[in-house]
């Protein structure tokens, strides 16, 4: 958190409001890894089973103006008409 002397005569404002507007941001990237992953896990259960295998997660990110969102994505492998296997992320 930002450090703010009781001994300095002045509070640069400037200053603050940067410090509040990047704790406000990394806080909102937190929030949105913690909502696609819960979207992820709500695919992963209604997903036609039958047709889409999991196989595993990815780490991946995704630039925001809030900045990088880091999270961790399902892998599914679908195999087509023509018996070729294709592997994709929802």
């Amino acid at each position: 958190m930002l450090d703010i002397s009781l001994n300095e005569n002045e509070i640069n404002f400037k200053d603050l409001e940067v410090e509040i507007y990047r704790l406000a941001c990394e806080e909102a990237c937190k929030i949105m890894a913690q909502i696609l992953m819960e979207i992820d896990d709500i695919l992963l259960e209604k997903r036609d089973k039958k047709e889409y295998r999991c196989k595993g997660k990815k780490h991946t990110n995704i630039k925001t103006i809030m900045g990088t969102v880091e999270f961790d994505k399902r892998i599914y492998e679908h195999i087509n008409s023509e018996g070729k296997k294709n592997m994709f992320i929802f």
